[in-house]
């Protein structure tokens, strides 16, 4: 395991901008905590799932990791901290909520089909999984299935007014999280992984070369005149006017609204793969397998 404090990005890769500069710090605090789909958190803690049942939540006071597996359908796929608490959803159409990220209680879902993408609007937790199933909870406890056809939902996006669910080879919009439809100029046909919403426009993000794909209105998409990337994109998420992406062999790329992609991870070891970027406690956050960094916001 590299721990890694301090990157100084000074190349250009695939014709896309370098910086000067990110500070980036190993979480691990050398215990072995696990590889993750889905990463989430606090001030006070960060909470991390995945691989085989895993949750392992680390206090941000001290640095300790506390460790659990929980049995049953394999591995937890995303996790999300909002309205006041975490929510976790996993293969076997598993939820799990808590308050505190170390005691979690299991929530009846409805379904059997794997979960693996949540979203809150600022009302409702929208859920994504298998076969198009998409779920709806106000409070994260009562859950109902408002979709169950479709493509296989990996990444969803709330612009304030649509919604965008990114899936396997295919999307579908809606207006009110309740009545879904196909856009009706979409992409081509990738595996999207991943999906924000700019404040100006949707991106979304996938395997095998996909690249950057974009919409102001989820109906019509091109793909973006800066965004194609070669390696596989697992996560994106938008803050201000900045937005994140990471994955593959530990690729991060950052973007403002009017800039161009920078890269702000250089290192590279074969071994890693981010799955998930988050921001939280003031901090970017990236995690997958084998490996677990955080940036500093700035």
């Amino acid at each position: 395991m590299v721990i890694l404090t301090v990157i100084v990005l000074v190349s250009l890769l695939s014709g896309f901008q370098s910086n000067a500069a990110s500070t980036w710090a190993n979480l691990n605090n050398n215990q072995s905590i696990g590889s993750f789909f889905g990463v989430a958190g606090t001030s006070r803690e960060t909470v991390a799932v995945g691989i085989d049942g895993r949750i392992s939540t680390k206090n941000n006071l001290t640095g300790i990791w506390s460790i659990q597996t929980f049995t049953g359908n394999p591995d937890f796929r995303d996790v999300i901290y909002a309205n006041g608490g975490y929510i976790a959803v996993r293969e076997g159409g598993e939820i799990r909520t808590s308050v505190d990220g170390l005691t979690w209680n299991l929530q009846t879902s409805g379904v059997t089909t794997d979960l693996r993408s949540i979203l809150w609007d600022g009302s409702n937790f929208v859920v994504g999984g298998q076969n198009g199933t998409i779920l709806r909870s106000s409070n994260g406890t009562n859950w109902q299935q408002v979709s169950n056809s479709g493509p296989f939902i990996n990444a969803l996006a709330f612009s304030g007014s649509k919604y965008v669910a990114a899936g396997g080879f295919g999307l579908k919009i809606s207006s009110d999280g309740i009545t879904w439809r196909n856009p009706l100029t979409p992409p081509t046909s990738f595996s999207w992984e991943a999906a924000t919403w700019t404040g100006s426009k949707f991106y979304i993000g996938g395997l095998s070369g996909s690249g950057v794909w974009e919409s102001v209105d989820g109906d019509t998409w091109s793909k973006s005149s800066d965004g194609n990337f070669s390696w596989n994109i697992e996560s994106m998420v938008t803050v201000g006017d900045k937005t994140w992406m990471a994955g593959d062999n530990t690729y991060v790329f950052s973007k403002t609204n009017d800039g161009s992609w920078i890269e702000e991870y250089l290192v590279k070891n074969g071994g890693e793969f981010f799955m998930d970027v988050t921001y939280s406690g003031n901090n970017l956050i990236v995690a997958g397998f084998n490996n677990y960094a955080y940036r500093d916001w700035e």
